[in-house]
């Protein structure tokens, strides 16, 4: 049953691509989503205590993926959205940033800059 596709009897034809109409509604209800390295995700995971601060690892590599960067700035009132307290964000950032994950830089009066630091696992 291991049939070798004959590519000769194949013709090839010129096609106009066509443009897709954008369902603007539909743009706007995508939800935001996140990928992550399950081996990454488990160091991160060991080095946090709650799912909450777990939420905050997440929506920060969302960020820079969405942003092309590795630093971004995590504000208060952008996790508040998602339920997340000013403390919880700090004690995270905090864990992160002694377990080696992230770096931040800390300006007065603004959301601090926080940098992912990825090395191979």
């Amino acid at each position: 049953m291991n049939k070798q596709f004959d590519w000769s009897t194949v013709e090839v034809i010129e096609t106009t691509p066509t443009k897709f109409k954008t369902n603007k509604s539909a743009v706007s209800a995508r939800k935001p989503f996140v990928i992550l390295d399950l081996a990454e995700m488990a160091k991160v995971a060991a080095a946090l205590n709650t799912p909450a601060q777990l939420f905050v690892w997440a929506w920060i590599i969302h960020q820079t993926k969405k942003r092309n960067s590795k630093a971004i700035a995590v504000s208060n009132s952008a996790l508040a959205d998602y339920g997340i307290s000013r403390k919880v964000k700090a004690a995270a950032l905090n864990r992160m940033k002694m377990a080696g994950l992230i770096s931040i830089e800390q300006v007065a009066g603004a959301s601090p800059v926080v940098k992912v630091l990825r090395r191979k696992l």
